[in-house]
């Protein structure tokens, strides 16, 4: 457990989100793409598997330079085990609403996540 990373200027925060919601915060400037092609971003659809937004959010709890991972609650809801399972500090997960929803329904939520 000392192997703990810790959040430092200059990281990245990541996005697992329907299309219109990424295309939202990369116009916000969140968008990356590292040395080797790598995005910091996945947008999804009705066709995207969820092995692969699971090996997403996995290769982002990974990467070093990632101090957010933000994440659509209904995405999330799709691949809570592995969310419950990561323990570490960073990076930090949080839950952004979806588009589907009203915003606040799962808001108690929220903060649990956030909070590991």
């Amino acid at each position: 457990m000392e192997n703990h990373r810790k959040s430092e200027d200059g990281q990245l925060i990541a996005l697992i989100a329907d299309e219109k919601t990424c295309v939202g915060f990369l116009l916000a400037g969140i968008g990356e793409c590292d040395k080797h092609g790598q995005m910091n971003f996945l947008a999804v659809n009705e066709s995207t598997k969820e092995s692969l937004i699971e090996n997403f959010f996995n290769d982002m709890c990974n990467r070093n330079d990632v101090a957010i991972l933000l994440i659509d609650e209904d995405i999330a809801r799709k691949i809570s085990q592995a969310i419950k399972s990561w323990q570490e500090p960073f990076p930090i997960i949080l839950e952004v609403p979806s588009q589907s929803q009203l915003f606040g329904v799962n808001s108690e939520e929220i903060p649990a996540q956030s909070i590991k």
